[in-house]
């Protein structure tokens, strides 16, 4: 073979390796911007599903709630409108609410623009994300019960309670204004309310219209609240009235049949010493789920559900808005 030859076949073998090699790089640097690329959207699905949910828990418009997250995530529209699905009516590109009413099926499609693998003909690659998110189940709201009530209530689920407003009062407290409404954004470290934890946005230096509002506000989801672990203290708010309270619950979109989460007490206020506090208070020893039965003027009734709920984990997973899988089979 002549040297000519021999060099023609290097020359074709160097040009199929290096073929092969850009092939390869290609595959491996297009591929891992596909995987960060795959990957980001359906990090910015599963936010925006449960931006949905919880938007649509507090009665307000699911479908803005989804496109804003997106939107604030930098997603194309492209990717999620025009709203779309397949022969089946199941949605494939766009969120819609599951048949059960429980949460939301939610998927993005479209196109991923590949760089290296351009020469060898191939420009892009499709992108499918899909995620289904539940709804929260119930809203925990400011209001503690006496566990006589939760108890009898347990037992025969017949009954009817007052829990807000006129007739909520405690079995054992100084005074008679307790309504069932507390701050749970204030902590006591014990009866006399000596050392608080204040979380935003209640502060020290509130006024009491001020922390009035904030349990309005509370009641409306219009304001942060921690989840108050079990065991906790916590002031109720007094001189607030009855048809204030119940004001709230009517402008929260609550209505007879709907459940919710409250807090229950052994049915007794704490007033501390007048050297040490101000407010009184009473401790959180589970959670309970009561249904609406009444919601009258001044006074909103319940049924209780279940109790004890002696789990926060418990209480949380009831709280919140939440992936869980959608496979491709559904």
């Amino acid at each position: 073979m002549s040297p000519s030859s021999k060099r023609g076949q290097v020359l074709v073998l160097f040009a199929a390796i290096l073929m092969l090699f850009l092939a390869f790089t290609a595959l491996v640097l297009d591929g891992g911007i596909y995987m960060y690329h795959w990957q980001k959207p359906q990090v910015d699905l599963d936010a925006a599903c449960v931006a949905a949910a919880i938007s649509e828990s507090s009665s307000k418009d699911e479908y803005a709630a989804f496109v804003s997250s997106l939107q604030g995530n930098d997603v194309p529209p492209i990717f999620y409108e025009p709203y779309e699905t397949d022969a089946g009516g199941l949605v494939i590109r766009g969120i819609q609410r599951t048949q059960d009413a429980k949460g939301f099926l939610a998927e993005l499609q479209g196109s991923h623009d590949l760089y290296l693998a351009q020469f060898m003909g191939i420009y892009d690659a499709d992108i499918a994300v899909r995620t289904r998110c539940l709804a929260p189940q119930v809203s925990v709201l400011p209001i503690a019960v006496q566990e006589p009530w939760v108890t009898a209530g347990i037992k025969d689920k017949s009954l009817e309670f007052p829990i807000l407003g006129q007739g909520a009062e405690a079995v054992h407290a100084r005074g008679s204004d307790f309504a069932g409404a507390v701050i749970p954004q204030v902590w006591c470290s014990d009866m006399n309310c000596s050392d608080k934890q204040i979380f935003l946005p209640a502060l020290e230096t509130n006024a009491p219209n001020v922390l009035k509002d904030l349990v309005r506000d509370t009641i409306m989801d219009e304001s942060g609240s921690p989840l108050v672990p079990i065991g906790q203290r916590i002031p109720q708010i007094g001189g607030v009235s009855n048809h204030f309270l119940v004001k709230a619950m009517r402008q929260a979109g609550y209505e007879v049949g709907d459940q919710i989460l409250v807090m229950v007490y052994n049915g007794t206020i704490d007033h501390p010493e007048p050297k040490y506090g101000i407010w009184e208070n009473l401790e959180v020893i589970y959670y309970a789920l009561a249904e609406i039965t009444q919601v009258e003027a001044n006074t909103v009734w319940t049924a209780f559900v279940e109790a004890p709920i002696t789990s926060i984990e418990t209480v949380r997973r009831l709280t919140t808005s939440r992936t869980i899988p959608w496979d491709w089979d559904g």
